[in-house]
């Protein structure tokens, strides 16, 4: 039974990287991936806690770990999100936590269109990430979101650009930024480039 729940954070940046909760009975750490919205046990996080101390770790109580799993990020690394994604014995948040994580819609959809807005033109932000079999899906959003169709994107942020960024295992990132005054351009530009482990990520 999992019991005892920690923020695992980079010890140079603070960087909240993992919310984690410890096996009682063999003490190994478990993480939460709001991708599948379940935790799942994990070797190099373990390894870390006990040994290696490459991360930060504080304890959490329940109302914290919630707040954690609604704001924390989905694993940048593509080995790990597929592990997890083909995880047949992960174990749901709500069995773990006693609540719900999945934040409301719009309030994630207000915060990342506020997040945008807080930045200059020409500073690019993550809006989606899509596998490659969604190619189109990804061409449509960016469209939708660069010509105004995104409704409630456009009434928050205004005026926005938008490209598509191939990253080297295939899947494509919409990226948007604010456009400069009065100005968007035509069909959203493509690139490539390489993924990034950050630092703190589990290898």
């Amino acid at each position: 039974m999992l019991g005892p729940l920690y923020e695992a954070s980079n010890s140079k940046t603070g960087r909240k990287i993992w919310l984690a909760a410890m096996d009682n009975e063999t003490l190994n750490l478990w993480v939460f991936d709001p991708g599948t919205n379940k935790f799942h046990r994990s070797p190099e996080l373990s390894q870390d806690f006990a040994w290696d101390r490459r991360l930060h770790y504080e304890a959490l109580d329940q109302a914290a770990a919630v707040k954690l799993a609604q704001k924390i990020g989905k694993p940048t690394l593509p080995d790990i999100r597929r592990r997890h994604q083909e995880d047949e014995n992960g174990i749901p948040a709500e069995l773990v936590l006693g609540v719900s994580t999945r934040p409301d819609e719009r309030s994630v959809l207000r915060a990342k269109a506020q997040a945008i807005v807080d930045k200059a033109p020409g500073s690019w932000s993550i809006w989606d990430v899509y596998p490659a079999t969604r190619a189109r899906a990804a061409r449509v959003c960016a469209s939708a979101i660069r010509t105004g169709k995104h409704k409630t994107l456009a009434a928050i942020a205004g005026s926005l650009d938008s490209r598509l960024v191939t990253r080297d295992d295939g899947s494509i990132e919409v990226q948007v930024t604010k456009a400069f005054t009065g100005h968007r351009t035509g069909a959203p530009r493509s690139f490539r480039v390489e993924s990034v482990t950050l630092p703190g990520d589990p290898a």
